[in-house]
């Protein structure tokens, strides 16, 4: 089940935000209606929505210095940085923002950052204010997009300090995008999401390497919402690597995720179609809870090569298929070592609510090993739901376990482990 005191804490926070911005817009529009027919406009004329403070040029809050913008102060209409094909600023420097923040009109992104051919680096610290709060569909807390064609290579740098907040449909807190080159992700401020396809944290990259260091705390959906909103597609930090990468992540913030396919931890590298060579390391403290189908608390998917998953936080989820962690390759090998404690499934009367969600599950299809240490208690309840699961075609298991594991359900076993070749 969902931690119900952290949801309703994070839904109330979010509420909050969004009900001070909008008597902050309400009082700047009439105060800008004012003027408008003090001067002789009809007061009659609908005044034009508030736009993105664009850089470059300078403006009265942005400094440009060589390829450096810094932007301080009122800055609450949010930044869009965009070099188009003339790349001359690479990086975006914000901070002493005054309150209450960064809150932009109605699908609008909170800093908006796309070039073509160059890299991007942004450094945001909105402390002591209310840090990015945007609405409406496709309005990220912070985008960066480096586009271009061939094997040119770029890397996108990101450092947050400071409150993400985002209400709409594919509104992601922070969302980057290179199709070759590294992202380097470091966030130390909360983020909320609530809608389709939001996650918390998202990256992809063609070809290259995603690092990501997360101390805040993550939330996606809405678990008191009764709009009848979907959160499906919405996981707290998702990563991706199309083709030849590797991806390193390492969380410490409580991640709680309300909506199906909404991961707590999405991982994937390669696309299956060519030979690969790729790794994926998570490691893990906070506690994660998700709420819906498929939607494990951490997922990662290899093609060829290596998964080294480290966790000491507690994952409770609550939906059909929703493993605590899923793991996947086709040749490589598995490293799982788990010290928090695991629950899937529900005990509330809904029996089905668990069916097949492992507490660890743990797969080579080709050739390779399973190593798993488990020190934390595992419960799974529902049907096929074992305690932990492992399966490789060629090679071997090796499995230690000293926690308890309880299950509850058909044909549900504590451990079951298969070899077909070893």
């Amino acid at each position: 089940m969902a931690d119900v005191a952290g949801s309703n804490r994070h839904a109330r926070r979010r509420h909050a935000a969004l009900a001070r911005r909008h008597d902050r817009r309400l009082s700047k529009h009439m105060t800008a209606t004012v003027a408008a027919g003090a001067i002789g406009l009809g007061a009659a004329l609908s005044q034009p929505a508030l736009a993105q403070t664009t850089v470059p040029p300078p403006t009265a809050n942005c400094t440009v210095s060589g390829t450096t913008v810094t932007c301080t102060g009122d800055v609450e209409d949010g930044l869009d940085v965009d070099t188009g094909n003339d790349p001359s600023i690479d990086t975006l420097i914000v901070k002493d923002v005054d309150p209450p923040g960064i809150e932009p009109d109605p699908t609008i992104d909170g800093i908006n950052f796309e070039t073509t051919g160059a890299d991007i680096n942004i450094d945001v610290d909105t402390s002591g204010t209310d840090g990015i709060t945007t609405t409406g569909f496709d309005a990220d807390g912070i985008k960066a997009i480096v586009s271009g064609t061939g094997d040119i290579s770029n890397d996108i740098d990101i450092s947050n300090i400071g409150d993400i907040t985002t209400d709409g449909g594919n509104a992601n807190g922070i969302f980057t995008w290179v199709r070759n080159g590294n992202i380097d992700i470091s966030n130390t401020g909360d983020i909320t999401t609530d809608g389709f396809n939001a996650d918390g944290i998202y990256t992809w990259v063609g070809n290259g390497d995603i690092d990501i260091s997360n101390i805040g705390d993550i939330t996606t959906g809405d678990t008191d919402d009764t709009t009848g909103d979907t959160d499906d597609l919405a996981s707290g930090i998702s990563a991706r690597v199309n083709g030849t990468g590797n991806i390193d992540i390492s969380n410490t913030g409580d991640i709680t995720t309300d909506g199906s396919h909404a991961n707590g931890i999405y991982t994937k590298v390669g696309d299956g179609d060519i030979d690969i060579s790729n790794n994926i390391d998570i490691s893990n403290i906070g506690n994660i809870t998700t709420d819906g189908g498929n939607a494990n608390g951490i997922y990662a998917r290899v093609y060829n090569d290596d998964i080294d998953i480290s966790n000491i936080g507690d994952i409770t989820t609550g939906g059909i298929a929703a493993a605590g962690i899923r793991t996947r390759v086709d040749n490589g090998n598995i490293d799982i070592s788990n010290i928090g404690g695991i629950k899937t499934g529900r005990t509330d009367g809904i029996t089905t609510a668990g069916d097949n969600a492992n507490g660890i599950n743990a797969r080579v299809d080709g050739t390779g090993y399973i190593d798993i240490s488990n020190i934390g208690d595992i419960t799974a309840n529902g049907s096929n739901a074992d305690g932990i699961y492992t399966w490789v075609s060629t090679g071997k298991i090796d499995i230690s376990n000293t926690g308890d594991i309880t299950t509850d359900g058909s044909d549900a076993d504590g451990i079951f482990a298969r070899v077909d070749n070893g």
